[in-house]
């Protein structure tokens, strides 16, 4: 069994050899990274053999040992925490003990939520291509742009590609839709008030008004082979739109009086969802989502950023609707 590290400590405080020591076992092919906040602010690294846990432990911990991050307020913390814990996760995490400055091995990997061997290959695979891509971003301060105009040209290529290899029933099939429901989705969880500043302060803040000119394409042509990956599974029936998640299980924990309105006709409709269920780009396009979500955080990118590249992808194909919206609120 692969072994898991998890380092507990105040990421934004990290001392340079720590980070160069994290980049570095990134390049190797089979170690992974995610950042949480269950028992304190901490790094996972994962995918290491028990031979490489004992030396990697030694390395790091003798760094942090020499180089120990800011104590933050532990009171403050679970204050903060338990709130999120409560809103978006019924509890399910645990903050009895926050650690801080050291380091915990553990023997599994946390992908447990999976539900089959091809699931999680495609998952190491694609978090593996982001780190390539996106390393060079993780634990700085200010990267949004540059995260902004990587996701543009990943977007803009993808929908090329989408219409020119995949064919299907619906219009709303393309890679933006995503982006249009995951920040719908937010602004529809706030109050009128909280909403209209939250698109006021989006308008102020876009720039590219759907006359974005990608620059990059190497993030999207690392994924060419993911496509024939997730076809193979659709085949294999490995996976689905929904996956890994069951759709019945996801509408039980629907409130439908406040299921948005987009979200209320797909799962109203058994055509639709059987057309999203085998459609290979819309699935590729969640995954890397997903993951690319997880990465977010590393890029110390916060929630509202997260919504705002959201929203700024949303508007090269969508700015009608959403201009119509703020039109609306003034």
């Amino acid at each position: 069994m692969k072994q898991t590290l998890t380092i507990y400590l105040n990421v934004n405080e990290m001392a340079h050899e720590l980070k160069q020591q994290l980049l570095d076992l990134l390049k190797n092919d089979n170690i992974h990274i995610k950042k949480g906040w269950e028992n304190g602010t901490h790094l996972v690294l994962y995918g290491f053999s028990a031979d490489e846990l004992k030396k990697v432990k030694e390395r790091l911990s003798n760094i942090l040992e020499k180089y120990p991050t800011k104590l933050y307020d532990v009171d403050n913390y679970k204050k903060v925490y338990s709130k999120v814990n409560e809103k978006f996760y019924q509890n399910k995490y645990d903050l009895s003990n926050i650690y801080q400055n050291t380091i915990i091995e553990r023997n599994h990997i946390p992908l447990s939520n999976l539900e089959n061997i091809n699931q999680k290959k495609l998952y190491l695979r694609i978090d593996k291509k982001l780190d390539n891509l996106f390393a060079e971003f993780y634990f700085k301060p200010k990267v949004l742009l540059e995260i902004l105009e990587l996701l543009l040209d990943f977007t803009l290529k993808f929908d090329e590609f989408w219409k020119e290899n995949y064919s299907y029933s619906l219009k709303l099939f393309n890679p933006y839709v995503s982006h249009l429901s995951h920040f719908t989705g937010f602004v529809n969880s706030l109050n009128e008030m909280e909403s209209d500043i939250i698109y006021n302060e989006f308008e102020e803040r876009h720039d590219y008004n759907g006359n974005y000119i990608p620059k990059r394409n190497e993030l999207f042509n690392s994924f060419l082979e993911i496509f024939s990956m997730v076809e193979e599974m659709i085949i294999n029936k490995e996976i689905n739109f929904f996956s890994p998640y069951k759709l019945e299980v996801i509408l039980e924990g629907i409130d439908n009086e406040n299921l948005a309105l987009g979200h209320a006709k797909i799962y109203n409709n058994p055509q639709l969802i059987n057309e999203m269920n085998v459609n290979t780009p819309l699935i590729v396009n969640k995954w890397f989502l997903n993951i690319l979500y997880e990465k977010l955080l590393l890029m110390n990118i916060n929630v509202k950023d997260k919504y705002y590249l959201n929203y700024s992808i949303s508007m090269t194909y969508y700015g009608n609707i959403l201009r119509g919206r703020l039109d609306g609120v003034r």
